[in-house]
């Protein structure tokens, strides 16, 4: 039987499943598959605490930060996980099991590539404003750091994907007119 909670979450959540999928795949390197059981524990933690939401604002960015917390505790479950591995000379296993299929990307590969090799802070920021296209107000919120904070990041990273995609941007004619 479904109580007015579960038709309200229904409703606010829905429209967003394909941007907490695709920030998933990205922020872990998983499968779509994988990505998915990562949202579903994000509704699922979301749910239980329905109450907490202030609906004057929007679902979106409270979604997002529960996902961004599901992603860095996996982030550091792997980690330990990692640890314990290397501990136990399995490196080459648990590093197979790590790499990204190209396969899955959804950017060229050289532009995944070369997003992946971005420190963490500044991934997350590109991620989330050029990528899935939120204000910088939504990613410093997302982030819960100072707005500066995700333009600075933003400004080192795309500077540093700038200089590792030269090549990528000659060879497909993708040069800026001031970098002409």
């Amino acid at each position: 039987m479904c109580t007015h909670d579960s038709l309200e979450f229904t409703a606010l959540t829905t429209p967003h499943l394909v941007s907490l999928r695709r920030y998933a795949k990205r922020l872990l390197r998983v499968s779509n598959h994988q990505a998915g059981d990562y949202v579903q524990e994000t509704l699922l933690r979301a749910y239980s605490h329905f109450e907490r939401y202030d609906r004057s604002r929007s679902i979106r960015p409270w979604l997002m930060r529960i996902l961004h917390n599901v992603c860095i505790n996996e982030l550091r479950r792997r980690t330990r996980t990692r640890q314990i591995a290397d501990a136990l000379c399995l490196v080459h296993a648990s590093r197979r099991e790590m790499a990204t299929s190209v396969a899955r990307l959804e950017l060229d590969a050289p532009i995944a590539k070369a997003l992946d090799r971005l420190p963490q802070p500044q991934r997350h920021a590109i991620t989330l404003v050029d990528l899935m296209e939120y204000t910088y107000q939504e990613a410093a919120q997302h982030l819960d750091c100072p707005i500066g904070t995700v333009m600075s990041r933003l400004y080192r990273g795309r500077a540093t994907l700038a200089r590792s995609l030269r090549g990528y941007a000659r060879r497909h004619n993708l040069q800026s007119r001031r970098a002409a």
